[in-house]
């Protein structure tokens, strides 16, 4: 692997995106969007990729359970309101679609029924002085 290859890696798992890891990496802002795309369709760096995130998870204990439980707790307290606050429904939400997106929960190809969707106008409430 080139070396600026394995800075592509490096930085792509360190969270940034394709195209800004290509500029970091030493790699041309002109066409870095591009470049990215075939960086990161290529076998070897993808090896690097999926190795190096297998041993994160590893030092860090991290696997599916553990991070569909923790979602799971942060959605119980954002739905629970304490006190005088409102439950924080765009919260939960965020942890429905997180765990959605990790466990890969897709919708049936198949359905031709239509989708319902119920809203819930709320006024705010009015300051007394």
């Amino acid at each position: 692997m080139l070396e600026r290859q394995r800075k592509f890696v490096e930085y792509v798992i360190q969270g940034h995106s394709g195209t800004r890891a290509v500029v970091m990496a030493g790699y041309s802002e002109k066409g870095a969007d591009v470049r990215a795309s075939k960086l990161m369709k290529n076998e070897e760096i993808k090896a690097a990729i999926d190795k190096a995130h297998e041993e994160i998870r590893k030092e860090t204990k991290w696997d599916k359970a553990r991070l569909i439980n923790s979602i799971e707790r942060v959605i119980e307290s954002a739905l629970n309101s304490c006190g005088e606050s409102r439950p924080n429904e765009s919260a939960a939400l965020k942890g429905y679609e997180l765990i959605g997106r990790y466990i890969k929960v897709e919708e049936e190809a198949s359905s031709d029924r239509p989708r319902n969707f119920a809203f819930e106008i709320i006024e705010p409430k009015k300051e007394t002085a």
